[in-house]
This record gives C-alpha cells, structure tokens and sequence, in this order.
C-alpha cells in the first residue's frame, strides 16, 4: 500500500497527544526520541513521518497509532479506503 506522507502527518497530528506522541517515540522510534531535546510537535511529527517513509515503516507507525488512538487509526483507515488491506493483513488487531 502506498500512503502519502502528509495524510500520515495528519493522522499523527490528529490521533495522539503530546504523551501519545512522545510514548510512540521511545516504544517504537528511539533513536528519534533520543534526538528530540527542545523540538516542537509540529517538528517532532515532521519527522517521525519522514523517518517511517524514508525506512519505509509507515506500517510500524500506523501500528503504534492503532495501538494508542483506536478510533483514530480506525477513521483514518476508513476515509483512505484501506480497511480490508491493512487490518487483516499488516495491521493485525491489537488487543
């Protein structure tokens, strides 16, 4: 599945707090959570979108959003149309 980054950028605006935001950092991404002294949301999102699109882990990313934000990721998989692709397959349900 293709995603646009900027529809990612927004999820990641939309679903999570400021905590949220910062959990999924040091959980799943430390090494940009051990480089993010000081840095806005806005800044901290920026990049947390471009380093999963650059590793190509947007399905880690949404992953951690789903595990955090439910109704969020769920929103999100609807309005792009993927619910059938991701769920089942690379997004296993969490419980």
């Amino acid at each position: 599945m293709d995603y646009q980054a900027s529809d990612i950028r927004e999820l990641v605006d939309q679903a999570l707090t400021n905590e949220q935001l910062n959990d999924l950092l040091f959980d799943d991404f430390r090494d940009l959570f051990n480089n993010n002294d000081g840095q806005s949301r806005s800044t901290k999102i920026l990049r947390l979108v471009d380093y999963a699109d650059r590793q190509d882990e947007f399905p880690k990313l949404l992953k951690g959003i789903q595990k955090r934000s439910r109704k969020a990721y769920e929103k999100f998989v609807l309005k792009m149309g993927i619910a059938e692709e991701v769920n089942p397959v690379a997004l296993p349900q969490l419980r």
